[in-house]
């Protein structure tokens, strides 16, 4: 079965209930694939129990694993509010440092003071890359400027 990344998505009326959202699945051979969120409907995955754990360990922005899942005996297909799977707190666990580090699309900050535009914020304490197929294809096309090409 594998383990399912996951983020915080909500808590419910109750601490002890809530949601998360799967990102990645990494199988046994220790690979990764993204996940059709269409595989979960409703909302993700719900936390039947000790939900208060998983709010309490984790960053409401950081990755996790969840390492089991079961499918719901409810009325899931009928109730738009009801998730088709379950999980619990317990079955919850910290990604190994560095597993996965986010590659965010984005124009390169700008060279002289190094600040960015977006309308959303940058991670904080924690490593990313940059992907700027724009400035890439710049740097290709350069002219060369020696006879060796650098």
């Amino acid at each position: 079965m594998g383990r399912l990344i996951v983020v915080k998505d909500s808590t419910n009326f109750n601490p002890d209930f809530g949601n998360v959202i799967p990102v990645a699945m990494e199988h046994e051979d220790g690979s990764f694939k993204s996940v059709n969120i269409t595989d979960f409907p409703n909302s993700g995955i719900f936390i039947s129990k000790e939900y208060r754990k998983i709010d309490e360990v984790f960053k409401d922005d950081e990755l996790f694993i969840i390492t089991e899942w079961h499918v719901t005996d409810n009325e899931w297909q009928e109730n738009k509010r009801k998730q088709k799977y379950y999980s619990k707190g317990e079955w919850a666990e910290r990604l190994e440092h560095n597993a996965l580090i986010p590659v965010i699309k984005m124009p390169m900050p700008d060279i002289d003071t190094g600040k960015v535009s977006l309308g959303y914020d940058l991670p904080k304490n924690i490593s990313f890359f940059i992907e700027d197929s724009a400035q890439l294809a710049v740097r290709l096309m350069r002219p060369k400027t020696t006879t060796t090409g650098f």
